[in-house]
C-alpha cells in the first residue's frame, strides 16, 4: 500500500505561509472522490456587523468583548473553518471552532497576542463543507 502526501499550502495575507498537510493510505487524485465542497465566506467588523457574505450565512453576532457567533443555515459539523484577521497590520491571534451544541453555527475568538486581552477585531471567515 503506496503513501501519498497531500499539500494544500495557503498564502495568507499577512505573508505567513500555512500548510495543511493530509496523507492518504492509498495513492489516488485528489478529485477522485467525486464529491462537490460547498462555500461559504463572511467578513465582519469587530461590532459583530456583516460587511460581505457569499454562501448560506444566516446571522452574525458579537456574543461578548472579542468572542463571535457566525450562523448558517445547515449543519456545519463536517466543515473545515478558517478565519483571518481583517486588519493584517495588527498584532491578534484569532481562533474558529465549530459552535457547542449548535451545529448551524461557529464561534471566532479574537485574542491580542502581546497582551492576551480578549479584544473586538473584524475578521473574514471561510468554511469549506462537503456537500
Amino acid at each position: 500500500m503506496s503513501k501519498n502526501l497531500f499539500a494544500i499550502v495557503t498564502l495568507i495575507s499577512t505573508g505567513i505561509l500555512a500548510a495543511n498537510i493530509s496523507i492518504a493510505k492509498e495513492k489516488q487524485p485528489i478529485n477522485s472522490l467525486n464529491k462537490s465542497i460547498e462555500q461559504h465566506h463572511v467578513q465582519l467588523k469587530g461590532s459583530g456587523v456583516i460587511t460581505h457574505k457569499i454562501g448560506n450565512i444566516v446571522a452574525a453576532q458579537r456574543l461578548e468583548r472579542g468572542q463571535y457567533e457566525v450562523s448558517f443555515g445547515r449543519d456545519m459539523s463536517q466543515c473545515i473553518f478558517n478565519a483571518t484577521v481583517a486588519n493584517s497590520g495588527s498584532s491578534t491571534l484569532i481562533v474558529v471552532s465549530n459552535r457547542f451544541n449548535n451545529p448551524k453555527a461557529a464561534f471566532i475568538k479574537t485574542i491580542n497576542s502581546t497582551n492576551g486581552i480578549v479584544t473586538n477585531k473584524g475578521f473574514n471567515l471561510s468554511a469549506f463543507c462537503p456537500s
